[in-house]
């Protein structure tokens, strides 16, 4: 009973603060991502599906929603990376 307490107890402080690591790391991986060379319509899509997912999760770090905004980041930063990876196997 004591870990599960201080499990969810962990668990509840890491969604206490807004997760500004993860929005830095999908910032990067968004600009990473327009930066590089390559025509591909599905990275282009990726894209903008990225610039969304880091919109909603600004939107939620103003509702003070700290776990959907990490998740919401995470989902940007992966789908930014993606849209890099698409990218460059377009210009192999």
């Amino acid at each position: 009973m004591r870990v599960a307490c201080l499990v969810l107890l962990l668990v509840l402080a890491a969604c206490a603060h807004p997760p500004t690591q993860e929005m830095a790391h999908a910032r990067s991986a968004i600009q990473t991502a327009k930066s590089l060379p390559g025509n591909n319509p599905q990275a282009d899509d990726e894209i903008r599906q990225a610039e969304q997912e880091l919109q909603a999760a600004s939107q939620a770090i103003r509702e003070k929603n700290f776990a959907l905004a990490r998740e919401k980041a995470l989902n940007a930063k992966h789908r930014a990376r993606r849209a890099a990876k698409l990218k460059q196997q377009s210009e192999q």
